[in-house]
């Protein structure tokens, strides 16, 4: 499903979706807060989809692909510490050069509103960018999934820091594109539909 969600918010639904812990959709749902996607028939949704999802072979079942940027920063935070966790887990060693935004990232947690998170939503991107051979030793398989959501972090950075001078949506437009690209070689041919609005798919600028 390709979903107007940021790559990060995306694979929190699909962790949800495989293990079924509740504390996830608190994460997503807390991070809302105050949106118009903050309320009960929303998470309920999520909850009965995850059931009914369950329900089908594994080759049929439904995999959320976010291709936005990351307009809610939170959710980024939270993933890139996750696969900074997962790659400790499984034995690699943390590179000196960038311990310790690792470091951070890895002890922030569901703690995602925490002044600490908001520092690390400004930093990510351009540590990463600087010392992308070392995060490459540590992330290992998990490095394109890091590297796209630092790209899109950066350019919600930069979008939401011009959004007065119209410029917004062409930069929210061509991140959600060179993402595809990035993406669309790991779905192995598997059929994508999703829902979006008319401003995504026009050919020409709107006036």
């Amino acid at each position: 499903y390709l979903s107007e969600f940021g790559h990060a918010t995306a694979f929190l639904i699909n962790r949800y979706f495989e293990t079924g812990d509740e504390q996830l959709l608190d994460v997503f749902f807390g991070a809302a807060r105050g949106t118009q996607i903050w309320n009960r028939e929303y998470r309920d949704f999520f909850v009965r989809f995850r059931q009914w999802n369950a329900s089908l072979s594994a080759a049929d079942r439904v995999r959320f692909v976010g291709v936005d940027m990351e307009h809610n920063p939170n959710f980024a935070v939270w993933a890139l510490g996750e696969w900074v966790r997962e790659s400790r887990a499984a034995g690699r060693e943390v590179p000196a050069a960038i311990a310790g935004v690792a470091e951070r990232l890895a002890a922030v947690g569901t703690r995602i509103e925490s002044p600490e998170a908001s520092a690390l939503v400004r930093e990510a991107p351009d540590d990463f960018a600087a010392h992308r051979g070392e995060w490459s030793r540590l992330l290992g398989p998990r490095l394109a999934d890091f590297e796209i959501v630092t790209a899109n972090l950066g350019q919600r950075n930069i979008a939401y820091a011009g959004k007065q001078d119209g410029s917004f949506n062409q930069i929210r437009d061509h991140a959600m594109y060179e993402t595809l690209l990035k993406l669309y070689p790991t779905l192995g041919g598997a059929r994508c539909y999703g829902r979006w609005g008319s401003a995504h798919i026009a050919q020409a600028p709107l006036g």
